[in-house]
């Protein structure tokens, strides 16, 4: 996955910023609040991905992706409440939608980049002749004890 989507996804996030900044602020400071740590949230998993390995880089894309969610429902919350304006709030949910998308893109990529990362390592242990999971070197040690415990144990006897 190249860094410089998650970069935009990143730009993106903090130009949402702009937009939901004055939105609810004077209202709601707990819905604020709440809307305000989403939406950082998102911007802050996001660019903590970029530099993550490949299994945090999912839960970081997980938790942007959930945080996005959570910032829709808020500004969802703050129409109902009449805070802001309904066509506000579409456009701004509108956005974030746009932001999701892009996360959930971002995730899915990874995840066909890890199916295919799996694939060769199975067929590469295919070639050598490691299918089942069991190295032909284990196999080896294993047929050269006597008792089929394995070698430490078997030199225990031994002594014994």
């Amino acid at each position: 996955m190249q860094t410089s989507h998650l970069q935009q996804i990143v730009a993106f996030g903090t130009e949402i910023v702009a937009r939901i900044k004055p939105v609810v602020t004077r209202c709601d400071k707990s819905l604020a609040d709440q809307l305000r740590r989403a939406i950082n949230s998102v911007v802050l998993n996001t660019a903590e991905a970029i530099g993550s390995d490949p299994g945090n880089r999912k839960a970081r894309l997980a938790s942007a992706l959930g945080s996005t969610h959570e910032a829709r429902a808020a500004i969802q919350l703050a129409a109902a409440w009449g805070y802001i304006k309904q066509d506000l709030a579409s456009s701004i949910d509108h956005d974030l939608d746009r932001l999701a998308a892009r996360l959930y893109g971002a995730s899915r990529s990874l995840h066909r980049a890890n199916l295919r990362t799996r694939a060769r390592n199975a067929a590469h242990r295919r070639d050598i002749g490691g299918a089942s999971g069991f190295s032909s070197r284990r196999a080896s040690v294993m047929s050269t004890s006597s008792s089929g415990i394995g070698p430490s144990c078997d030199r225990r006897l031994q002594s014994e």
